[in-house]
């Protein structure tokens, strides 16, 4: 064999070792990844129940209890959900109107977090201890409450009433407006009820022999202010019952900080 052929088949032989090696690592590193994601969610999932956050030691336990997990970590992280499952409190929420009907269409937020968009009936986990659930019902007032959780209660129907919104009585424009034309109506009474009486003084000095003219605008005077006197009072009488009748309006919530 040449020189220049048994250097070609070394650099061959050499290139075929590092090609093994590196598959060789490439796949112990590959092999080990599981392994210690497994390791790192069993010790998590320990620690995690230990303080109480059952729902996130149960997150850890289902990555530990895959099937791609060592035996014995696989094994220990199956019998902890099953005595998990136990123990992991859930909530039913539900919320009702002033009129007794089921909202759908509400955000719940538990300790700030946003647990769920919509209300439909399936319970949540928590965990044991105290919360501050709050209700965004779409186009209507938030609604907080605080509830302790107890380990191994589940189910829990938690539901809120919401109160009848506020409202109030306007006055509408039309008690105004006839209020106005009633006190216009009776000042003309008053004007021309005044005048009638004042001609008719300075006719006692003619009584009986008075021109038909000047008796005709006293009467004129006299008539205008009945006719007067009439309309203020239907027109005073349709203001009060406008007023005593007008309806209730319902107050808008004011809906800070909340987004669909």
């Amino acid at each position: 064999m040449t020189p220049a052929c048994s250097s070609r088949n070394m650099v061959r032989v050499i290139e075929g070792r590092a090609l093994l090696a590196v598959l060789l690592v490439s796949g112990a590193a590959y092999a080990q990844e599981p392994s210690s994601a497994c390791s790192e969610a069993y010790v998590s999932a320990q620690r995690l129940e230990r303080v109480g956050k059952l729902v996130e030691a149960r997150r850890a336990m289902l990555t530990c209890a895959d099937a791609s997990c060592p035996g014995a970590i696989q094994t220990d992280c199956v019998q902890w959900l099953g005595e998990l499952r136990r123990k992991l409190p859930s909530a039913v929420f539900a919320v009702r109107d002033a009129g007794g009907r089921d909202l759908v269409d509400v955000r719940v937020l538990v300790d700030g977090a946003l647990v769920a968009s919509r209300i439909d009936g399936k319970p949540l986990d928590l965990d044991p201890g105290e919360h501050v659930v709050r209700f965004e019902p779409r186009g209507a007032r938030a609604h907080e409450l605080r509830v302790v959780m107890r380990e191994g209660e589940q189910d829990r129907a938690i539901a809120v009433d919401l109160p009848a919104p506020p409202t109030h009585r306007p006055v509408p424009a039309s008690v105004w407006i006839t209020g106005a034309l009633s006190l216009a109506a009776l000042g003309t009474f008053g004007a021309f009820g005044a005048w009638g009486l004042a001609d008719f003084g300075s006719l006692a000095y003619c009584k009986g022999f008075c021109a038909p003219s000047d008796v005709d605008a006293v009467n004129l005077k006299y008539g205008v202010a009945d006719v007067a006197l009439g309309v203020g009072v239907v027109l005073a009488v349709m203001s009060f019952v406008l007023f005593v009748t007008r309806p209730r309006v319902s107050i808008a919530a004011p809906l800070v900080g909340v987004r669909f």
